[in-house]
Parts: C-alpha cells; sequence; structure tokens
C-alpha cells in the first residue's frame, strides 16, 4: 500500500528513468511506480543506492535504542563513513545529471542514505550527529515509501541541492 501511495503521487511526472537500490524491497517499490509508466522499459538497478552496512545489522531494535541509535561513531572498514555515503550519493547523482540533464528521474534507497542526503541539502556536518538531527527533527527518518526530491541547479553535483520531503500516505 505504501509502494502504491508513492507510485501514485509519481504517475503524473514525466520521469526519464527509475533508479532502485539491489535490494528486494527497494526493487519491489521501484517495479511498482514502473508500473505506473508504461513509457518507461526498465528498472535500473545501481549499487550507489544500496543500503548502508553498519556493525548493527540484524540487531534487535532495543539494542539499537540502547546506543541512542548512533551507528556511526568510529567506523572502521568494511563498513561505510557518512562521508563515504555522501560521496557516493554525488556520484550516483553525477551519473544521473550526465545521462538526464534537465530531467526527472526517481531513485528508490533506503533511509540512512535519504538521511545524509538531506544533511548535504542542508549544508549539515556530514556525521552520525547530522542523521540524528534529521530523525529528530523535520522531516524526521524518512518514512517507507516516502517521497524526498532533490533538484539540482547545474550537471555538476558538488553544490549542495535543494529538497522536498513528502509522505504520501497517512
Amino acid at each position: 500500500a505504501q509502494a502504491a501511495a508513492a507510485a501514485a503521487v509519481l504517475a503524473g511526472k514525466p520521469l526519464a528513468g527509475i533508479y532502485s537500490s539491489p535490494m528486494l524491497r527497494a526493487r519491489q517499490t521501484g517495479q511498482v511506480i514502473l508500473d505506473r509508466h508504461p513509457v518507461l522499459e526498465t528498472l535500473r538497478v545501481s549499487k550507489y543506492l544500496n543500503e548502508v552496512h553498519t556493525p548493527y545489522d540484524g540487531q534487535p531494535l532495543a539494542d539499537l535504542a540502547k546506543i541512542d541509535w548512533e551507528f556511526y561513531n568510529d567506523v572502521v572498514p568494511p563498513y561505510e563513513t557518512p562521508e563515504q555515503i555522501v560521496e557516493r550519493v554525488r556520484q550516483f547523482a553525477q551519473r544521473i545529471l550526465r545521462q538526464h540533464p534537465g530531467e526527472e528521474v526517481v531513485a528508490v534507497t533506503h533511509g540512512d542514505i535519504v538521511c545524509f542526503t538531506i544533511a548535504w541539502a542542508m549544508r549539515l556536518s556530514i556525521d552520525g550527529e547530522a542523521k540524528r538531527q534529521i530523525a529528530a527533527g523535520e522531516p524526521g527518518y524518512p518514512a517507507t515509501a516516502s517521497i524526498t526530491s532533490f533538484s539540482f541547479t547545474d550537471t555538476d553535483p558538488q553544490p549542495a541541492p535543494d529538497y522536498h520531503y513528502i509522505k504520501p500516505y497517512a
């Protein structure tokens, strides 16, 4: 139902492409959106949109609450730092801006990716504290199948984008 609500909001948009994380739920959401855009033939999967791998994957929510949801203190390989997450978003944006100049695309990704991209757009420091500020404030942690739009004014993704957030269901 959440993916269908997002797809309904996006149905009237003249999309040039739909990209998705390789993860199953993201691909399923992307397919629901694609089904509303018969002009587009393919859901494109991008590694740049993959979820963030943390040392806390699979941990019970109660355990995460005990550490105040802070996954990004003292991150070491093979885990990504917030800066590395934003760098891969920039790389994705650079490819999209080159392939689809002046066009709209959808990128189906994951909450932490969206949080750090919002932090970049808000020109906050790119760290775990920025994610916590976004999750605790407005718009809050991105809801499943919510829509966060990022607008770039140039074909260079280095300047931070503008953003807009909506949750298309109650």
